[in-house]
């Protein structure tokens, strides 16, 4: 599979998508993931490969970092990564 995430005008995180044979999807990662929307654009996509999960993290405009992920075969969820852990927020 290829994919590229970007964040659109909306403000939600999109990825558009290809499985090998296939035609290009798009779908909006903001939406299933339940998550707040951004007016960042620097977002930071990477696939695990122990567990095969993919993730999308970006800075949230309150500096917090955010991550939208998504096990193999599962649905996409939302995680506040700097609330998790009390970090500090990231500098604009």
């Amino acid at each position: 599979m290829k994919q590229i995430a970007y964040v659109g005008q909306d403000g939600h995180i999109h990825e558009l998508y290809v499985e090998a044979g296939g035609t290009w999807q798009q779908v909006n990662l903001t939406e299933l993931a339940h998550a707040p929307i951004t007016p960042i654009t620097s977002i930071d996509g990477y696939a695990w490969s122990t567990d095969g999960s993919k993730q999308v993290a970006y800075a949230g405009d309150d500096g917090n970092i955010r991550e939208l992920w998504m096990p193999r075969g599962d649905n996409w969820a939302y995680a506040d990564l700097s609330q998790m852990v009390m970090a500090l927020p990231a500098r604009f």
